[in-house]
């Protein structure tokens, strides 16, 4: 047995240049603060320590890289928060032209043609300045006013607000 010269992440170093030398596991409980494009995160779990020539996207409070960015590629170092994972994806689907908006747990948007379809999968109601935030009530043509209730659809015309 040994470890193979090209070292983790194998194949992948072809696409974003760099290189594992390290892997640490944090015990439960432990966790590193970093920054990304002014979001604060936190990394548990583990993290790698890696070469590269590539300047980290993200940071962990002692300067090292947390994620790596070469072309398209994306290279995590750390296992992330839900805010890293929300900013990461966000960051990366506005760069595809995708819209983005933050929505609560369990309510689902469809879009086709000029009408949205919102659908509450979630167990709670959801309230109606939630909804007001995304979409202008005045362009409501089905489902009512009010809080969005359990199991409930609402349709909306024309394309929603920013994001929440």
């Amino acid at each position: 047995f040994q470890i193979p010269t090209t070292l983790p992440p194998g194949g992948i170093q072809d696409l974003i240049g760099l290189k594992v030398t390290r892997v640490e596991s944090l015990t439960e409980g432990l966790t590193i603060e970093g920054t990304y494009a002014e979001t604060p995160f936190t990394a548990a779990r583990w993290r790698e320590f890696v070469e590269t020539d590539l300047v980290p996207m993200a940071k962990l409070a002692d300067g090292s890289g947390a994620v790596y960015q070469s072309g398209s590629v994306r290279y995590l170092a750390v296992w992330p928060d839900r805010a890293l994972m929300d900013a990461l994806i966000c960051d990366m689907a506005g760069a595809a032209g995708i819209d983005v908006r933050s929505m609560p747990d369990g309510l689902r948007c469809r879009q086709r043609g000029d009408l949205t379809f919102l659908t509450n999968y979630g167990p709670e109601h959801i309230a109606e300045d939630t909804l007001g935030a995304m979409f202008d009530p005045k362009n409501a043509v089905a489902g009512g006013q009010g809080a969005l209730l359990v199991g409930g659809v609402r349709i909306f015309r024309s394309t929603p607000s920013a994001g929440i």
